[in-house]
């Protein structure tokens, strides 16, 4: 591929690049890796590392750069396959007047499939986003299709109804199924009701599981209720079965989407802003350009010329006038020295010399003389560039005499550089400004100025949009409204378009509306008045929201239906968002938090807020933790006291950064309570076996041991954990365990009770202690039993004193 060939196609069209070449495959992957490309040209017929190689190798390792292929001869069958393989378009060497378009079209596109890619990025995070949340809050969301036969149900329902399986497809059976039978005509009614007349409608059922337990289900059905005929319902369910046993359901407050809007707002400011700030950047390039213009100016008028008079007869100076010590950097006494041309050939520039000889001979006394030359400051060395005029005469005694005048011009050839250099600033970033400039004279109303942004959105070229009216760019149904909002902000006013034009529309070629962003500005260039119009293409962020609206309308089901609280905030605790249910709380309204630190709300005390700080949130800002936990006590509106179970878990941007933090608030006052009764429960039994001397064991139905009392340490000899988990028969004397296996088998067929019965124990020592058990069953709430407990008593003395006195009795007979 000839890279000089490339190079110069795409200067003649006004593409300035930097080609680097390679014909290896080893340097091809060196260079990529090492560096960054708008653009990969690829020859098809090199003989070791051809474009089809080059393609592979891109795709495999997912470099988005696009790919554009050169060839001196390529058929149609391998330019199909290449296009196919990754490249982006191809471009034969014979037909390179393609080339520029097709680059300008490969980076276009290139830019745009960025655009959509960080498009779909936010709508995947905004997907996920909505996935934690709906995991978070425990809820389950379905849809019912108009039609009635498209049934869809997010993963959350299958935890709801406790399915696992997975596989079989929704329908509206499975849904009404597991539903109570008494509640099962009343879900039926609603979801009916909603589909035929919509609107939003709030519904309780119970659902009765497989294994006969009950759940209660908090039902929002919404349906859309301006639609005709049947409607497509969406509905999010709720587990509130804990709720349902320990407090009456909560009132639901207004709806309130006042941060989501702020935010759009918010947005809709930066890019206003962003269209401003570029406006006025070409603002300040105008207004340098008429600096350097006004300084030309004064430069010209205030510079002080040296005139003299060179006598040619007599071949000496004549004249030179005081301003000469300052341009020459001489003395007045050295000026005065300066007689001849050889005196005056020192000042001159070396290289220069001949210049200034060859100006002279080429002048004549018809036209006279006008040329420049670099002069030499004697006093700082500084070179000069100086312009000398001169005229041929006659002196008063008839001799030829040239009288001329050197002028300065340093800082006026310095300032033409400049100007330049301004002028071709201003048109670069005019021309390769992101959004289309549309320039228009304020008086004839026409189009004096597009830039190729422009020319691409609008599909015309920039001498027919030259052509045209400035009106004719907008479109016909719209056109008065906006020039007369035009003429108003000409006139003074603020710009602002009329509600019933927006989003402002531009007609493109081929009769194509394309919605915009329009930022004015109106200054002088010159002496006439311009217009000057940025408009941003907003076609695909109207698309991207679109999207994030349908995932906030799943979101404020969601945050709306929920009876746990969700907050949302910076992670230096400004509160962004908070549910319904906090209003239902606090007794005030949500909006007299929002902006304000979520911790100083919630206590006053500088301790108190760390604290929380420490546990909550620095964890989560560190990186170590997916998730912190904690319980808060707090105050509800009655003054009664309620402990919250506080989840937070972080939502990082694109860069992993921490923007927001997430909490969830559920309610556990009950459970804690119940916790903490459990405790007491357990600390007073723990005590009463402690210090009972009766051994209590706890025995699966097959014998095992599962708890023993401290007190085996005095009936066997050892510790409770030397024993459990063996079997309790392991220590029955043999000759007393088949009777005992009976009466346990009895037990638990419940024949009868088991009745105190006595045998022997082995101690720890080896030898037997008799013992006397009783036994009871342990049944759960189905009465089902479940294990055995046995209380047993050392009766070793009372046997003793029975055997002693049996004895007695046989000595006295």
């Amino acid at each position: 591929m000839d890279a000089r060939l490339i190079r110069y196609a795409l200067e003649d069209e006004g593409i300035a690049c930097d080609i680097k070449v390679v014909d290896t495959k080893a340097a091809f992957i060196e260079s990529l890796e090492q560096e960054s490309f708008d653009l990969i040209f690829a020859d098809f017929s090199l003989p070791t590392f051809n474009a089809i190689d080059a393609l592979g190798w891109v795709r495999e390792r997912g470099i988005r750069t696009p790919v554009l292929l050169i060839s001196g001869v390529i058929g149609e069958e391998f330019a199909v396959k290449s296009l196919k393989a990754g490249a982006t378009d191809y471009v034969l060497k014979d037909h390179l007047a393609r080339l520029a378009p097709a680059v300008r079209r490969t980076l276009a596109e290139y830019q745009q499939r960025r655009k959509q890619l960080d498009a779909e990025a936010e709508i995947q995070r905004q997907s996920e986003l909505f996935g934690l949340v709906e995991k978070m809050v425990q809820l389950g969301t379905f849809t019912w299709e108009a039609d009635g036969a498209g049934l869809y149900w997010s993963p959350g329902l299958y935890a709801i109804y406790e399915w696992g399986d997975r596989s079989a497809p929704p329908t509206l059976d499975a849904l009404m199924g597991p539903v109570h039978p008494q509640d099962r005509p009343l879900l039926a009614e609603a979801l009916s009701s909603a589909r035929e007349q919509g609107g939003s409608l709030p519904i309780s059922f119970r659902l009765q599981l497989s294994d006969q337990r009950t759940k209660y289900i908090f039902c929002q059905l919404e349906a859309p209720s301006q639609a005709a005929g049947p409607r497509r319902v969406v509905g999010v369910m709720q587990d509130v079965t804990r709720t349902k046993q320990t407090e009456n359901a909560l009132q639901r407050s207004e709806r309130n989407f006042r941060r989501l809007s702020e935010d759009l707002e918010r947005r809709v400011q930066e890019r206003t802003r962003e269209l401003h700030d570029s406006n006025a950047s070409l603002q300040l390039e105008i207004e340098e350009r008429r600096r350097i213009e006004a300084q030309l100016n004064n430069i010209h008028e205030s510079i002080d010329d040296v005139i003299w008079s060179f006598s040619v007869e007599e071949g000496r100076v004549n004249y030179l006038s005081p301003s000469a010590t300052r341009l020459f950097g001489l003395t007045a006494e050295q000026v005065e020295g300066l007689k001849t041309l050889q005196d005056l050939e020192c000042l001159v520039y070396p290289e220069d010399r001949d210049k200034v000889v060859q100006a002279f001979l080429e002048g004549n006394a018809e036209k006279g003389w006008d040329f420049g030359f670099r002069l030499v400051n004697q006093s700082d060395e500084s070179i000069h560039m100086v312009r000398v005029r001169a005229k041929q005469s006659v002196d008063e005694r008839g001799g030829l005499r040239f009288d001329g005048i050197t002028t300065d011009i340093s800082e006026r050839v310095r300032a033409e550089k400049r100007l330049k250099a301004s002028e071709h600033r201003y048109r670069t970033l005019f021309d390769s400004a992101p959004d289309a400039i549309i320039s228009m004279d304020i008086q004839s109303g026409n189009i004096i100025a597009v830039n190729h942004k422009a020319v691409e959105l609008l599909g015309r070229s920039e001498s027919h949009l030259r052509a045209m009216a400035f009106a004719e760019v907008f479109a016909p149904a719209a056109r008065a409204a906006v020039m007369d909002a035009f003429g108003a902000y000409i006139g003074g006013a603020s710009f602002r378009l009329p509600a019933g034009v927006l989003p402002l529309r531009l007609a493109a070629a081929g009769g194509q509306l394309i919605p915009v962003e329009v930022s004015p500005s109106k200054f002088w260039l010159g002496d006439r008045q311009v217009l000057s119009c940025f408009f941003r293409d907003v076609r695909e962020r109207l698309e991207q929201e679109e999207a994030i609206r349908d995932l906030q309308e799943k979101y404020r089901l969601i945050s709306e239906n929920t009876l746990d609280i969700l907050l949302l905030f910076t992670p230096d605790g400004a509160l962004q968002y908070a549910s319904p249910s906090l209003a239902e709380v606090l007794g005030s309204p949500v909006e007299a938090f929002l902006g304000k630190n979520i911790l100083e709300q919630y206590s006053p005390q500088a301790g108190r807020q760390a604290w929380i700080r420490r546990a909550a949130i620095e964890p989560l800002l560190a990186g170590g933790k997916g998730q912190t936990s904690l319980i808060l006590p707090v105050f509800d509106a009655r003054g009664d006291l309620r402990l919250f179970d506080v989840q937070t878990r972080p939502i990082r941007d694109t860069d992993g950064k921490v923007q927001y933090l997430l909490s969830r608030c559920r309610d556990v006052t009950d459970r804690e309570r119940a916790y903490q009764q459990v405790k007491e429960r357990e600390a007073q039994y723990r005590l009463i076996s402690e210090n009972m001397s009766d051994l209590i064991t706890i025995n699966t139905l097959r014998g095992k041991l599962i708890w023993v009392s401290p007190s085996v340490q005095e009936v066997l000899g050892c510790a409770p954990e030397d024993i459990l988990g063996l079997k309790a028969l392991t220590f029955v004397h043999p000759e007393d365990r088949r009777r005992l296996e009976r009466e346990m088998r009895r037990l638990i067929r419940r024949e009868v009770d088991m009745p105190i019965i006595s045998y022997r124990l082995r101690h720890q020592s080896g030898d037997y202690r008799w013992v006397e058990t009783s036994a009871k069953g342990i049944f759960d709430e189905a009465g089902q039993l479940q294990n055995i407990q046995t209380s047993t008593r050392d009766i070793s003395e009372r046997k003793q004193a029975e055997e002693e006195t049996r004895r007695a009795l046989a000595r006295e007979r």
